[in-house]
């Protein structure tokens, strides 16, 4: 399955912004009733042969050490990536999408280490064979968390750069380049 991530980035001088315009496929009031700030966010666009198949937003300020709430954390030598949200368009739903990206981002940040609060998805993230940990005195009041094993982060893949390149990557890890001129990011 190919898939191309092109990460979206706020415009020069805006702190705030909306990244996504809304979409009949996707959920507006996920992803166009919110400004975000443009630092500490990421967002992708996943493009499948021309057509946006799934949404993700990411987070770098998850740090798994500072989680001492939840069972058993393993700590590993790579930094955490949290996927905030991920949303597969409704039309694409069920055809293995949303675990193609997620295979797709792991190769594409090969020095991070993904992870998720589930809300109502453990099913999905355990499919994916992810570890499941739960917050220790409250497990009932906190999502449970779901983190990538460290065995499962690829080794040698190039890393997501900002939008000057878009990666395509099959869900096996194999990639190709190409520049933005042929992403149109604001449709």
């Amino acid at each position: 399955m190919d898939l191309e991530l092109v990460e979206l980035t706020a415009p020069a001088g805006v702190r705030w912004w909306v990244p996504f315009d809304s979409s009949e496929g996707f959920e507006p009031r996920w992803w166009c009733t919110q400004k975000y700030t443009s630092v500490g966010h990421r967002f992708v666009r996943v493009i499948q042969r021309g057509q946006e198949v799934a949404r993700v937003e990411l987070d770098d300020s998850l740090r798994l050490a500072e989680l001492d709430h939840y069972a058993e954390v393993p700590v590993s030598g790579k930094t955490p990536l949290e996927i905030q949200f991920i949303e597969v368009a409704r039309s694409q739903r069920r055809d293995r999408i949303g675990t193609a990206v997620i295979g797709v981002l792991a190769a594409a940040y090969p020095d991070r280490q993904l992870a998720a609060f589930s809300e109502g998805a453990d099913e999905f993230w355990a499919s994916l064979g992810w570890d499941r940990y739960l917050a220790k005195e409250t497990p009932h009041l906190l999502r449970p968390l779901f983190v990538q094993p460290v065995s499962a982060v690829p080794v040698g893949a190039l890393p997501l750069s900002a939008p000057t390149k878009s990666r395509q990557a099959t869900a096996d890890g194999a990639r190709s380049e190409s520049s933005d001129a042929a992403v149109d990011e604001q449709t």
